[in-house]
């Protein structure tokens, strides 16, 4: 993986962490597809809005949700 992705991604991160919707949308493909494997609503979401309304979906039962980057790789954990 490049260093440019690796940056990517941790500026995504960053802005997720503050909030910052406008930014991590900015850096997500238009055509974004997004499920949540192995949970009842296996509901597949597509695009920016689905985006939304994906991790809106997602994140709700939590009160904090924190990612973060793991070495030099795109890997996310969550902790809640």
């Amino acid at each position: 993986m490049s260093q440019e992705n690796v940056q990517l991604a941790r500026r995504g991160f960053e802005a997720w962490e503050h909030g910052d919707l406008e930014t991590v949308l900015s850096l997500i493909h238009e055509d974004v597809v997004c499920r949540q494997v192995g949970q009842v609503d296996s509901r597949i979401y597509h695009g920016l809005e689905g985006y939304v309304e994906f991790a809106s979906a997602w994140l709700e039962p939590y009160e904090e949700l924190r990612f973060r980057p793991s070495r030099e790789r795109i890997v996310s954990v969550a902790r809640w």
